[in-house]
């Protein structure tokens, strides 16, 4: 009840505060649980899917769908694991990761029937990410990255004939995207001991299994001597359309406390024939202050978008979970405006792009456990009770040549079968706090 009484008292704040907020923020309290990740349900405007974890073991995982105002429902899908990824496709959620026996875990939920389909014993110690789309036979395909034993692997994974194939990969993967003709990999060379450089390797959707073992990579040079980049190994990457990609880093001056956020464009439509991966533009953007991590990566085509969800100090030891956006919809900006939260004890984990343009992010209430939802509800920079913002310049730098490496993989497969498991579905209502 004082819990209650507390957060009456912050929304009556927000209400009172100079000017309305632009963020709109409900939680569930029902079900306290540790938010994990948020996509967005295509088939079903308005709704959500996220995966959470109990607050006792942090060992059970849960798949809800929500339209974070009202109600959520939700299917345990796992015990004694770690769900790494997340792909809504159709009316399916299809979920990797690894058990806490280092055993790899593929599995989907039915979204209509909330049935749970899951396996195990792929002989992998985990699956990492995945990527998920219907092939030119209108098979569903699921391409992605994890780990046998110490090697990292790509696979492709045929869904009705559950047929698995994989390839070593010559460098550590660090996210993953899909284009209109290719699944795109990206990540660095770090275990073989060199920083400062990405590699982009892509593979061609609708592919006929076995395919070519000749597989070559770019590799791009980011930092230098005096510059490290990608700043801890931060790397993401995602669709813009038409084959072309972006990738997100940080970038650190040694020595200097300077930390800047770096976007760069490539054109993957011709990987497949002269393997060429050319960069096109690259912009940056310097923090006031120290930067910490990035969350998710998005872009909205319709809107020439890209957003952000991050950690960066806002002022000195000020550490917040910030929504940064960069509308290149009327050219390129020369400033970029975040969003971060009004709220205390708000942590923040996932995000996901929502209707007309908005974005939702997902987290937990460190004080309750609570399920946490944060919508975006304007446009304007309004100052107000629910959300502050900050600001950063934006500008050009110069873009990159790559580097093309050869590299012939030699391709394995297996046959899967995963099975129906029970599962009971739950339900809980969600409160606004904020608006």
């Amino acid at each position: 009840m004082k819990k209650m009484f507390f957060y009456l008292a912050l929304c009556n704040l927000c209400f009172s505060a100079l000017g309305q907020g632009t963020a709109y923020i409900t939680k569930s309290y029902t079900f306290s649980g540790y938010s994990q990740m948020i996509r967005q349900y295509n088939n079903n405007p308005g709704q959500h899917v996220v995966y959470f974890t109990d607050t006792i073991s942090g060992r059970k995982g849960y798949i809800g769908i929500t339209d974070i105002y009202n109600m959520i429902r939700y299917v345990q899908i796992c015990h004694d694991c770690i769900i790494r990824d997340i792909d809504v496709f159709g009316d399916s959620a299809y979920f990797c990761g690894q058990t806490f026996a280092n055993n790899s875990v593929f599995g989907w939920v039915d979204l209509i029937t909330m049935t749970v389909y899951f396996d195990s014993s792929w002989g992998l110690t985990s699956l990492d990410n995945i990527e998920v789309y219907r092939d030119a036979t209108s098979n569903i395909r699921i391409v992605g990255y994890g780990k046998l034993v110490g090697d990292y692997i790509g696979f492709d994974y045929t869904v009705p004939t559950s047929s698995f194939w994989y390839y070593n990969l010559p460098y550590l993967p660090r996210d993953l995207t899909l284009t209109d003709n290719y699944s795109v990999f990206v990540g660095d060379c770090s275990p073989a001991g060199i920083t400062n450089e990405i590699v982009i390797q892509t593979l061609q959707k609708n592919l006929a299994f076995p395919p070519s073992s000749y597989m070559p990579y770019n590799t791009y040079l980011l930092g230098t001597a005096t510059e490290e980049e990608p700043y801890k190994y931060h790397l993401r990457v995602v669709d813009i359309g038409n084959d072309y990609i972006a990738t997100l880093t940080h970038r650190y001056t040694n020595g200097s406390g300077i930390f800047n956020m770096v976007i760069r464009e490539y054109d993957v439509s011709n990987a497949s024939t002269n393997y060429d991966i050319p960069m096109t533009a690259s912009y940056h953007s310097q923090y006031s202050y120290s930067a910490i991590d990035f969350y998710d990566f998005q872009y909205d085509a319709s809107n020439m978008t890209y957003t952000v969800l991050q950690n960066y100090e806002v002022s000195p030891s000020s550490y917040q979970d910030i929504v940064t956006r960069i509308d290149f919809s009327s050219g390129m900006p020369t400033s970029i405006y975040s969003d971060h939260l009004a709220l205390p004890y708000q942590v923040m984990k996932s995000m996901s792009l929502s209707d007309s343009a908005m974005y939702v992010v997902y987290g937990y209430d460190v004080t309750s456990k609570a399920n946490v939802f944060w919508k975006d509800s304007q446009n304007s920079n309004v100052p107000g009770g629910c959300s502050n913002y900050d600001y950063m310049p934006f500008d050009v730098i110069p873009t990159i040549t790559p580097i093309i490496i050869e590299e012939n993989s030699v391709w394995r497969n297996m046959n899967l079968s995963p099975n129906p498991i029970s599962a009971y579905t739950s339900s809980e209502r969600i409160l606004t706090i904020c608006h």
